[in-house]
């Protein structure tokens, strides 16, 4: 169990920065800084708040369930003989044991025929912020295909389902997510994948009798590794099902080989456990034998990678900015203003302030210019995405007619004729949909996406001479009052982008929205909307009517060609009925990324201009009181430096300790 102590001192080290954070929130306050203090208290929360999110990756019947419970130390989640639904599963703590599902949107009438009586009853009053609450008993009918469902076809009403548990690992900001089985059908496959992208860890377990299928295979080389997932712990499971120790080492060096150059930490990544005795043995409090199913090794290694890999990453970038904020900005920059501000006579303070209205007079007139520049360039770049969507369709469409006339079915000839056809027809949809998904996400991810970052670099670069403009007059509007005749010689590059990353603008959170942006244009305009539905194999079987309707049995080589005919026509009226609808979504998608540019950059620049403003405004507004108020104001002042200096030194040494 010393995992869990390594975790628990984890999170008292999380607390102790999210405390530390908040005091810089509270000097920042008594420092008239409203919009830092602010900020600060939303980085503090995040910090409080986060997590460690573990993603369990499997096929079905690999053993996933009891993996999950063994990490538990206790047996949470049922091992279901039946296919369970495609729905990913939250494991987290709660004082109060509890379960909470929530439904897809917008239920087709097939879905909601599907659901149990006691989840419709729900639906009148159903909130899709709080779910609907599952009664312990029931979780089989929520979390398994229901009897007489076809496996292939069953498309579950459920997008998530949330079980509290007060168990001490979850206890300590760690959250477990078992996700849907990989070789059930597609839409599985992908739901896993679109998930993990909040994951800290990925676990992938696979079964020892089984290892290595294609499906897996092709998940870890497609998904993962293909969309930056490059340490993912691979757990060979059931490992107790190998009698022979000779058969043990095949398998050892058979994952080694396999595995081993699919994640950036090779061979240190690969476990080889037995789930089961691990938990037969933690229930049966028998730790000799728990260290005998390998699982204690496994559980250390991932402790050690999210405590120290992952964990430095969540802490490290927050107490190193505060840290500099406070020594750069707050004891450099604001208190000794504000001191010198306070040895003014109040008539010389007018003086000065009046001074420093030209300066700031003529930054708000750049303020305007900049805004009026991204607005300008935005339809321009605009534009320019908006042909690259459409040349994509329609490349898309050429494409498909060479996937549909290469592919080679490799459909039995054993079968009747209209079962021939439908199986024939769903092999080349099925081929033809993984193409789609290959080409999509390379179009995305080395066509789009670099397309649309060069577009926000050049935005960038259209600003560049206006905000390091905008910056100058600031800092000359705070010489004009502070008496601060240094010149201004900093170069601009710099300036700007110092300016940019104190805000969390261009170099942080905005990097951050617009990769979420592209994300969410891309499922809603190229992928998904592809996907679903157009691989309906229910489509082949009216392309091939002219084979089956009239009962004529025919050749694999007469009955091929037809379908495929069939089959391209079919997806090209798809792809033109979709082109519209989702080339303007993600047109749509790509005006919110520049929106949303212009906004956070609005946002930060007023933000400085009015704080700039505040603290000589606040200066004079001291000087007009009366003597003993400005005495307090400096005794105040220097309360504030010595508090600011305390909190640097406790920063300082939490990130050498992090």
């Amino acid at each position: 169990m010393n995992q869990i102590r390594d975790y628990e001192a984890f999170a008292a080290k999380q607390q102790y920065l999210s405390d530390l954070v908040s005091e810089y929130a509270d000097i920042m306050l008594k420092l008239d800084d409203l919009s830092e203090s602010e900020y600060a208290r939303t980085i503090s929360e995040k910090i409080r708040s986060e997590n460690f999110e573990i993603a369990v990756v499997g096929s079905f019947k690999n053993g996933k369930s009891t993996f999950i419970n063994a990490l538990l130390r206790k047996e949470i989640l049922p091992a279901y003989a039946r296919p369970c639904t495609a729905i990913i599963n939250e494991v987290r703590y709660a004082k109060k044991e509890s379960a909470i599902i929530f439904l897809k949107d917008n239920l087709t009438d097939t879905q909601i025929n599907s659901l149990p009586d006691w989840v419709k009853k729900e639906l009148q009053n159903y909130d899709p912020e709080t779910g609907i609450s599952v009664p312990m008993k029931k979780l089989k009918d929520v979390l398994t295909i229901p009897m007489g469902e076809p496996q292939d076809g069953f498309e579950t009403p459920y997008c998530k389902m949330i079980l509290y548990t007060p168990l001490e690992l979850l206890k300590n900001h760690v959250i477990i997510t078992d996700t849907p089985g990989l070789n059930e059908i597609e839409t599985r496959t992908r739901i896993t994948t679109s998930h993990l992208n909040k994951a800290d860890a990925i676990i992938m377990v696979f079964s020892a009798d089984k290892l290595c299928s294609r499906v897996e295979m092709d998940f870890v080389e497609k998904d993962l590794k293909a969309n930056g997932f490059l340490s993912p712990f691979f757990v060979i499971n059931r490992m107790d099902t190998l009698r022979i120790d000779s058969e043990k080492e095949d398998i050892k060096m058979l994952a080694k080989s396999k595995l081993s150059p699919l994640t950036q930490k090779g061979e240190g990544c690969i476990f080889f456990i037995s789930a089961l005795d691990a938990l037969d043995a933690i229930l049966d409090s028998d730790e000799a034998a728990l260290e005998l199913s390998n699982f204690p090794i496994f559980e250390r290694a991932l402790a050690t990678y999210l405590i120290q890999e992952r964990g430095r990453d969540k802490l490290l970038p927050s107490a190193e900015l505060i840290s500099t904020k406070l020594s750069e900005d707050v004891l450099a920059n604001v208190i000794p203003k504000k001191k010198a501000g306070l040895k003014l006579s109040l008539q010389d303070a007018i003086i000065r302030q009046d001074n420093a209205q030209d300066n700031l007079h003529r930054a708000e007139e750049r303020k305007e210019k900049i805004n009026e520049t991204i607005i300008k360039n935005s339809e321009i770049y605009t534009e320019d995405l908006s042909q690259m969507v459409d040349n994509f369709y329609n490349d898309l469409v050429s494409q498909m007619y060479i996937w549909v006339d290469s592919y080679q079915p490799k459909s039995a000839d054993d079968l009747n004729p209209k079962k021939k056809a439908e199986t024939i027809q769903r092999e080349i949809l099925e081929y033809v949909s993984e193409q789609i998904k290959e080409t999509a996400n390379t179009w995305y991810q080395e066509t789009y996406k670099t397309a649309v970052m060069k577009k926000i670099q050049l935005l960038d670069e259209s600003i560049q001479n206006d905000l390091a403009e905008f910056l100058k007059e600031l800092q000359n509007s705070h010489a004009a009052f502070f008496g601060d005749n240094t010149e201004y010689t900093a170069d601009t590059q710099s300036l700007v982008s110092t300016a940019l990353s104190v805000d969390s603008i261009v170099n942080s959170e905005l990097t951050k929205n617009i990769g979420k942006s592209l994300g969410v244009a891309l499922g809603a305009g190229v992928a998904i909307e592809i996907l679903t539905g157009l691989m309906n194999p229910i489509l082949g079987i009216l392309t091939a009517i002219g084979a089956i309707a009239v009962g004529v049995l025919k050749s694999s080589q007469k009955i091929v060609p037809e379908i495929k005919e069939g089959i391209k026509k079919s997806l090209e009226e798809k792809l033109k009925a979709n082109e519209s609808d989702s080339s303007k979504k993600l047109k749509k998608e790509t005006r919110k990324i520049f929106e949303n540019y212009r906004e956070q950059l609005t946002k930060a620049l007023n933000k400085k201009f009015n704080q700039a403003k505040k603290e000589i405004d606040s200066v004079v507004d001291t000087l007009k009181r009366d003597r003993v108020s400005i005495e307090n104001q400096k005794v105040q002042l220097e309360d504030i430096t010595s508090r600011t200096n305390s909190l640097l030194r406790k920063l300082q040494a939490l990130v050498g300790d992090i």
